[in-house]
Protein backbone atom coordinates (compact mmCIF):
# COMPACT_ATOMS: atom_id res chain seq x y z
CA UNK A 1 0.00 0.00 0.00
CA UNK A 2 1.34 3.23 -1.41
CA UNK A 3 1.96 5.93 2.04
CA UNK A 4 0.54 9.40 0.78
CA UNK A 5 3.20 11.57 1.41
CA UNK A 6 3.36 15.52 1.28
CA UNK A 7 6.85 15.80 0.06
CA UNK A 8 6.58 19.67 -0.79
CA UNK A 9 6.96 20.00 3.45
CA UNK A 10 9.65 17.55 3.92
CA UNK A 11 12.95 18.19 5.22
CA UNK A 12 16.26 16.70 3.93
CA UNK A 13 16.49 14.61 7.23
CA UNK A 14 13.04 14.26 7.16
CA UNK A 15 13.31 13.09 3.87
CA UNK A 16 16.52 11.09 4.74
CA UNK A 17 14.79 9.21 7.44
CA UNK A 18 11.82 8.50 5.37
CA UNK A 19 13.80 6.54 2.60
CA UNK A 20 15.35 5.08 5.46
CA UNK A 21 12.09 3.16 6.67
CA UNK A 22 11.03 2.41 2.65
CA UNK A 23 14.84 1.05 2.87
CA UNK A 24 13.89 -1.44 6.09
CA UNK A 25 10.65 -2.66 4.42
CA UNK A 26 12.59 -3.44 1.30
CA UNK A 27 15.47 -5.40 3.02
CA UNK A 28 12.76 -7.83 4.67
CA UNK A 29 11.50 -8.63 1.08
CA UNK A 30 14.48 -10.13 0.55
CA UNK A 31 16.87 -11.10 -2.75
CA UNK A 32 18.24 -7.51 -2.83
CA UNK A 33 20.39 -7.78 -5.35
CA UNK A 34 20.65 -3.46 -6.38
CA UNK A 35 18.11 -1.98 -4.15
CA UNK A 36 19.28 -1.43 -0.64
CA UNK A 37 22.66 0.23 -2.32
CA UNK A 38 20.21 2.61 -4.38
CA UNK A 39 18.12 3.66 -1.48
CA UNK A 40 21.42 4.31 0.29
CA UNK A 41 22.85 6.14 -2.63
CA UNK A 42 19.42 8.42 -2.48
CA UNK A 43 19.88 8.54 1.06
CA UNK A 44 22.94 10.17 0.45
CA UNK A 45 22.09 11.97 -2.14
CA UNK A 46 19.35 13.88 -0.43
CA UNK A 47 21.88 14.23 3.05
CA UNK A 48 24.61 16.26 0.71
CA UNK A 49 22.16 18.22 -1.55
CA UNK A 50 22.60 16.84 -4.62
CA UNK A 51 19.21 15.60 -4.84
CA UNK A 52 15.93 16.83 -4.84
CA UNK A 53 13.86 15.86 -1.62
CA UNK A 54 10.22 14.56 -3.39
CA UNK A 55 12.46 13.38 -6.43
CA UNK A 56 14.26 10.79 -4.53
CA UNK A 57 11.86 9.91 -2.10
CA UNK A 58 9.85 9.35 -5.71
CA UNK A 59 11.87 7.30 -6.65
CA UNK A 60 12.62 5.35 -3.75
CA UNK A 61 8.82 4.71 -3.85
CA UNK A 62 9.18 3.58 -7.23
CA UNK A 63 11.98 0.99 -5.83
CA UNK A 64 9.88 -0.42 -3.27
CA UNK A 65 6.77 -1.00 -5.78
CA UNK A 66 8.92 -2.42 -8.37
CA UNK A 67 9.90 -4.81 -5.61
CA UNK A 68 6.30 -5.35 -4.13
CA UNK A 69 5.13 -6.10 -7.63
CA UNK A 70 7.83 -8.76 -8.08
CA UNK A 71 6.92 -10.76 -5.17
Amino acid sequence: MKENINTNSLSKEETVLKIGVIRDEVSIMGFNDSEIPQLNALMEGVASGTLDTTKALEEAEKIKSSKQDYH
